[in-house]
């Protein structure tokens, strides 16, 4: 279950600098990074919704869906082409038919602070092919390789980059 809110302040340039340099770095279609609120139980995010620098803010029970497990486990879940042959991808398949989207490949990161504690997740969804056209159908677009170790090392060379801004958000 998603829960929507007003806008949320946090939607700052360098919110959106990171948000845009992991869809750009992991050539992902789309890309949502997920903080961790643990007195709320809660993963949230900022997502745009006008072309102005304001954002609003999504509420996801922490422990639900491939995010909640990834935060959870603090493991990488990678599902390739066809993420929708795993049987845990019910609600993606919910999810997609609400809103006209299909998901293919899915790889989700956690993100850990330096003790070792889940601050964040990133869910990347769709690999594109890299000569793909922003015209094209999506289904033509998407790089049926799917996300790679490479992609979820490059997540992982830069959270400690990245980590300390996020850890002032919550």
């Amino acid at each position: 279950m998603v829960d929507a809110q007003q806008t949320n302040p946090v939607w700052s340039p360098f919110f959106q600098l990171i948000h845009a340099g992991l869809k750009e770095l992991l050539k992902a279609d789309r890309v949502t990074l997920f903080l961790l609120d643990r007195e709320q139980n809660i993963l949230w995010s900022i997502i745009s919704s006008t072309l102005k620098a304001e954002g609003i803010q999504i509420n996801i029970p922490a422990d639900q869906g491939f995010a909640g497990e990834a935060a959870t486990s603090k493991q990488v879940i990678h599902l390739p082409y066809d993420c929708y042959d795993d049987p845990r991808a019910a609600m993606i398949q919910q999810t997609d038919q609400k809103t006209g989207y299909r998901t293919y490949t899915l790889l989700i990161v956690p993100l850990v602070n330096q003790n070792g504690d889940v601050i964040a997740v990133v869910n990347a969804i769709n690999k594109l092919k890299p000569s793909a056209h922003l015209d094209s159908l999506l289904a033509e677009r998407v790089d049926l390789a799917g996300f790679t170790v490479s992609d979820q090392e490059t997540i992982q060379a830069i959270a400690p980059i990245i980590t300390p801004f996020l850890s002032s958000l919550n």
